[in-house]
Formats: structure tokens, C-alpha cells, sequence
């Protein structure tokens, strides 16, 4: 009769590991597919954040194209100024007229240089800003990779979690002698 006790207690022991191989096939199933899920909204929320940086830079160059075009009417009208008060005063020949013309292009110039050279590090700052978001998704991939991979491994590796904890209110307890 013991034999078949201990028979009877094998089978079970084994069908219950079994079964702990199963359950944990199946979470380490749900850990990837958690993992996927998160990779991919992660995926979303970067493709989002990059869609907003490319609105933030169309954004800066319409604000560009229209100071560049304030500063082409400011210095039209400075040139047209200084023509018509070198007209009134009747000095339209002279060479002051001809270094107050040649100020206000300098002036011009100096202005529309620096619009553009903004404008430039813009550019520079909105490409930086894509290339930090694509590697901050990445990095949230990967780390949802690790993460399952390391709990996978976990799990096989911990004496604690193993059939020997689990079971033992299953097994018969040894006498003591």
C-alpha cells in the first residue's frame, strides 16, 4: 500500500510541475505581449512627440518668412523716407543722401542676417529634439525587452519559486527519528 502511496504522490508532484511549467509559459506569454503593447505605444507617443517638434518648426518658419518680410517693408520705407526728406530738403544729389541710403541697407542686412542665422539654429535645435525622442523610444523598447527577459529568467532561477516551495504542502512530511 505505501508503494502506491508514493506512486500516487510522484504522479502528482509531476502533473503539478507540469502545471507550474505551463503557468509560467503562460506569464512569460503575457510578459511579451505586454512588452509589444508597450513597445508600440511607446512607438506611438514618439511618432506624436516628433509630429509636434516638425508643427513647432513649421511654426518657427512661417514666424521666419514673416519677420524677414517686416524687416524688407521697414527698410522700403526707411529708404523711401530718407529719399523723400533729401527731395524736400533739396539736397537729392548729394552724398549724404547716397550714406543714408547705404546705412539703412547695412542696417537691413545686419537684420536679415541674424533672422537667418536664428532661424538656422532652429533647425538645429528641432533635428536634435527629433534625434532625442527617437532614442528615448528605443530606449523604452528595449527596457520593456530587458524587463521581460529578466523576469523570465528570474522565474527559473529562484530556488523559492521552484517546485520545492511550491509543493511542499503536498508532499508527506518525513518522520524524525
Amino acid at each position: 500500500m505505501p508503494v502506491f502511496t508514493s506512486i500516487g504522490l510522484a504522479l502528482g508532484a509531476t502533473a503539478a510541475t507540469a502545471a507550474l511549467t505551463g503557468a509560467a509559459i503562460v506569464a512569460g506569454g503575457v510578459g511579451v505581449a505586454g512588452s509589444i503593447a508597450s513597445s508600440k505605444a511607446a512607438g506611438k507617443a514618439v511618432a506624436a512627440q516628433q509630429q509636434a517638434v516638425a508643427v513647432q518648426q513649421q511654426q518657427a518658419a512661417v514666424q521666419a518668412t514673416r519677420q524677414r518680410r517686416s524687416a524688407i517693408r521697414q527698410n522700403i520705407l526707411a529708404r523711401a523716407g530718407i529719399t523723400n526728406r533729401a527731395t524736400i530738403a533739396g539736397v537729392a544729389d548729394s552724398s549724404g543722401l547716397a550714406g543714408g541710403l547705404g546705412s539703412a541697407a547695412s542696417q537691413f542686412g545686419s537684420n536679415l542676417g541674424y533672422s537667418n542665422q536664428m532661424s538656422g539654429l532652429g533647425n538645429q535645435l528641432f533635428s536634435l529634439e527629433q534625434t532625442s525622442l527617437g532614442a528615448q523610444g528605443k530606449a523604452k523598447l528595449y527596457d520593456a525587452v530587458s524587463g521581460v527577459g529578466f523576469g523570465l529568467a528570474g522565474s527559473f532561477m529562484n530556488p523559492a519559486s521552484g517546485p520545492s516551495t511550491v509543493f511542499s504542502g503536498l508532499m508527506p512530511k518525513q518522520a524524525t527519528t
